[in-house]
């Protein structure tokens, strides 16, 4: 894998990381997420910040780039099974721990809409990779 895949793959990544995140977790199940987290700590759509959000995304985007390449990931399906495990794992490692130190979930319901939705988020994003940047020989 030479530096421009990596960047490559990190941009895409990045990309496709902020825009299914607005429409899954800001449109889609946006008012379940109200209705099971404790959003008083979530920030005003107009107060957000934007440049930490861009950034978190790109990093997402590169580690889901370099998993891919190192398990030697081809194709869509490739990159779908890879995001989809790797999303299960980082979200439910990062909500059963917030869910045990924090009030942020108002009980397992919410842990379990966030993990599926962070799941389905990485497999999609997995499979942009795999397709466009990890192609399968030919």
């Amino acid at each position: 894998m030479n530096s421009k895949q990596v960047l490559l793959g990190t941009l895409l990544g990045g990309v496709s990381f902020f825009f299914l995140g607005w429409l899954i977790f800001g449109i889609l199940i946006e008012p379940l997420m109200r209705e099971n987290c404790n959003t008083s700590i979530n920030l005003p759509m107009e107060e957000m910040r934007f440049g930490p959000l861009i950034l978190s995304n790109l990093i997402w985007g590169a580690l889901l780039t370099l998993v891919l390449h190192w398990n030697q990931q081809k194709g869509l399906m490739g990159g779908l099974k890879t995001g989809a495990f790797i999303g299960l794992l980082v979200s439910a490692a990062m909500d059963l721990s917030l869910h045990s130190m924090t009030t942020y979930y108002h009980s397992l319901k919410g842990v379990a809409l966030d993990v599926m939705a962070n799941t389905l988020m990485y497999a999609l994003v997995g499979a942009v990779l795999g397709l466009f940047i990890f192609k399968p020989a030919k």
